[in-house]
């Protein structure tokens, strides 16, 4: 029978340090909550000080009986930067909030036990207003079309490889840099392969990256560095107009016992953004890179309870914004 609640409790310290680094997350997702096949999810992150609030809720629903499912989400934020931790005096001030609103539709046109192919349409409208003496932009909503399609592959030795990409556009070429609501086409690509071997060991292949033909506006760049990215550098460390990130792991899976599962690994992830200077910001540079290696531990208790440590060092010279050279990730993750 299927499982109408699921809870999700997370803790790890993914955040940055100027809006708070520690963060609490939540989940509750509920089946069946209006009629057979709707899906309700709830979900918020708390982080330390204050500094970030974050809350979101999806619901979606079948409308026919080949797969089709149509879904709205609403996700709101507030943030209040530490200026000192930025470099700024004391006495200033700078802080923002914003929401997103998603219309989405998505339509299963292959599923079998080997191929699972889906493709998803939305429509997307995202609003951001930066508040404090240190504030330069002006409160904004930049709407979008987006298209996604995403594809997994299981092999028959239980590899598996999953493809997720899209466009997002509203079709106007940015005019100027005040022009903060125009987005010509932003590609996105998202590669995983995960490959297991010998008896116990596996390989994680991951290759991501953006194009955009013109320059993005601030809330839709390509950001890299933090988890799911280049680990070695806080998250969103940089960003550009278009980039890409590899990453590579090896580990190997020790079952203690029947509840109890270790999973040591060493990684290694690269990246970079290029931006364009079409408008005279001479003081940023061309193109960045980020890079970095490291090890971790995860530790899987009963299935549902999850617990992972990351230690990393970067392998560039660029110092990192919050001036750390050797830097520790800690998870824990439950499902209720």
């Amino acid at each position: 029978e299927e499982k109408r609640y699921t809870g999700v409790l997370t803790a790890n310290n993914y955040g940055r340090k100027s809006i708070g680094e520690a963060r609490v997350e939540g989940g509750f997702l509920m089946a069946n909550p209006i009629f057979e096949g709707d899906m309700l999810n709830l979900s918020g992150i708390i982080a330390q000080d204050s500094r970030m609030y974050y809350g979101r809720i999806d619901y979606d629903a079948p409308v026919n009986t080949s797969g089709t499912r149509v879904g709205l989400s609403y996700s709101a934020f507030r943030y209040d930067v530490d200026v000192e931790e930025i470099g700024f005096p004391g006495g200033e001030t700078l802080g923002g909030n914003g929401y997103n609103i998603v219309l989405s539709a998505s339509h299963p046109i292959q599923r079998s036990t080997r191929n699972n192919t889906t493709i998803i349409v939305d429509g997307r409208s995202s609003t951001t207003d930066e508040n404090g003496s240190l504030a330069l932009r002006d409160k904004n909503t930049i709407n979008l079309l987006e298209v996604f399609v995403n594809y997994d592959h299981l092999y028959s030795n239980y590899a598996k490889t999953s493809i997720f990409g899209g466009l997002a556009t509203n079709f106007k070429s940015i005019r100027d840099q005040l022009d903060r609501k125009s987005q010509k086409a932003k590609l996105t690509l998202d590669i995983r392969h995960y490959q297991p071997f010998l008896k116990n060991w596996f390989i994680i292949g991951r290759a991501q990256g953006a194009y955009s033909p013109d320059p993005l506006v601030d809330v839709e760049r390509y950001r890299i560095g933090g988890q799911g990215s280049v680990r070695a550098f806080p998250s969103a460390e940089l960003a550009g107009d278009k980039g890409g990130v590899l990453s590579l792991d090896i580990g190997i899976n020790f079952i203690v016992s029947g509840k109890l599962v270790l999973t040591p690994k060493v990684f290694a992830d690269a990246g970079k953004v290029y931006r364009y200077n079409e408008f005279g910001f001479a003081s940023l540079k061309s193109s960045e890179s980020l890079a970095g290696y490291g090890a971790g531990l995860s530790a899987v208790y009963a299935k549902n309870h999850i617990f992972d440590l990351e230690v990393v060092t970067p392998t560039t010279d660029r110092d990192s914004s919050d001036g750390r050279d050797t830097r520790f990730w800690l998870n824990y993750r439950g499902i209720f």
